[in-house]
């Protein structure tokens, strides 16, 4: 069973006029982790986002793009993945529904 979340949120961050959207139950906290995330030089947050976010020096534009009360997590990946697609983002390097299998191999490869 999906998580549900009182308030859901789709994000677009802006940097080196490229995007990327994601989505979060709290935005300040996600906001702030983006901005930890780029600082660190750890393999897990060597991505296509965060070497970006790097090249303009830490700088980056991050807003709402739509809020979602009572949401399951399941609802808000899928919300997440449409925006992705609508906005044709440069920045995502994967798709947010992925099989369990997927996001298990995933964490796999990042958590070392």
């Amino acid at each position: 069973m999906s998580s549900v979340y009182e308030t859901g949120y789709i994000y677009k961050i802006l940097t080196n006029d490229r995007e990327y959207i994601g989505s979060t139950n709290n935005f300040i906290l996600r906001k702030s982790k983006h901005v930890s995330n780029c600082k660190s030089k750890s393999k897990k947050n060597d991505t296509i986002l965060y070497r970006n976010m790097r090249e303009a020096n830490g700088k980056f534009f991050m807003s709402i793009i739509s809020i979602h009360n009572n949401i399951t997590r399941k609802d808000l990946l899928e919300l997440e993945e449409e925006n992705r697609c609508l906005f044709k983002t440069e920045l995502n390097m994967i798709k947010c529904k992925k099989t369990k299998n997927k996001y298990l191999s995933y964490l796999e490869k990042y958590s070392k």
